[in-house]
């Protein structure tokens, strides 16, 4: 079963174009949307005018159009940028956040559940939720499902103290409320997005492998602080999608990504619940030090310069192997 699994959208029809006519000489059997489906004119600091919202709700339904175009099953969740009501009458097109209006899916013999929206910040974006009081919610939904070690959760938020949830300021900035679910439920696959500076794959407790998709758009900037203000100076924003492959010897992730207009691939292994990175046909594992690392409470500080920070590899006969 091969899944394309793309990034928070943000509107840009064109890149979902390019995206998907990259993708699908792949052959992908369906595909994953991990929030942040439409325009970001609902921001956290404007009114939510009712032009605003239908400037929104159009810009939604022409990413809807171009997927219906390509024919795949598709599972979405709404983001934090997303209102919580996204409905769509093509029935190959499904919302499966259990946390708004949408429901669980089923494919070849995988559960597909969704948690849409992320946790509290300003309390401004169109959906959030706190975490605190949302957990005993979303366990009381994914307890009445059955065949959890089956399944596929699709969050738009990602984990916290991952790999996966790095902010602009390398701070981690993920859900922990998530991370205890996956912690304790321990699904197969956990997909996010949200935090885009942090795209990548991860181990999440003992045997989960977790793959934020980032945005899009792939986002490499430098940037110039002044005083209190910063600019972003973009280097380079081309598009980037993962395809995540589940075989009955392990899960095969191919991180596809544009540079200069020409299309490359990092690929990964996930097999017996370790992780391997492909380089020149040899299999590296990659040491996901902070998804073990987990602290109960709180923020971590950035690492210092002495730390690993799960970027650490290592080969089979257990070189290491730290320049990737």
């Amino acid at each position: 079963m091969k899944f394309l699994v793309i990034g928070d959208i943000h509107g840009e029809s064109n890149s979902l174009s390019r995206v998907l006519l990259a993708a699908v000489p792949y052959n992908p059997d369906a595909m994953i949307l991990v929030g942040d489906i439409g325009s970001p004119i609902l921001g956290s600091r404007v009114e939510h005018t009712s032009l605003r919202e239908n400037l929104y709700e159009k810009s939604l339904q022409s990413i809807f159009s171009i997927l219906e175009l390509f024919d795949l099953p598709t599972f979405f969740v709404p983001g934090n940028r997303d209102l919580v009501h996204i409905k769509y009458t093509n029935a190959n097109i499904n919302n499966v956040d259990i946390m708004g209006e949408g429901a669980p899916g089923f494919m070849a013999h995988m559960n597909i559940i969704g948690i849409g929206g992320a946790g509290l910040t300003t309390g401004q974006w169109p959906y959030e939720w706190d975490d605190p009081g949302a957990y005993a919610g979303i366990l009381q939904r994914i307890n009445c499902i059955s065949g959890l070690e089956h399944t596929i959760m699709v969050m738009h938020d990602p984990p916290f103290h991952t790999r996966l949830d790095r902010n602009r300021t390398s701070v981690h900035s993920g859900n922990e409320a998530l991370r205890r679910l996956i912690e304790e439920k321990q699904p197969s696959l956990v997909v996010c997005g949200h935090i885009h500076e942090s795209p990548g794959v991860d181990i999440v407790g003992v045997r989960t492998l977790a793959i934020n998709a980032g945005g899009i758009l792939k986002e490499d900037a430098d940037r110039l602080y002044i005083t209190k203000q910063h600019i972003d100076i973009r280097i380079s924003q081309e598009e980037q999608f993962f395809i995540v492959s589940l075989e009955e010897q392990g899960i095969q992730i191919e991180h596809f990504f544009f540079s200069n207009n020409q299309l490359f691939v990092r690929n990964y292994v996930f097999d017996e619940d370790k992780l391997f990175l492909s380089q020149n046909g040899i299999l590296v594992q990659v040491e996901c030090t902070y998804s073990k690392a987990y602290p109960s409470k709180g923020r971590l500080e950035p690492p210092g310069n002495n730390e690993v920070d799960g970027e650490g590899a290592r080969t089979k006969d257990g070189a290491n192997n730290d320049s990737w």
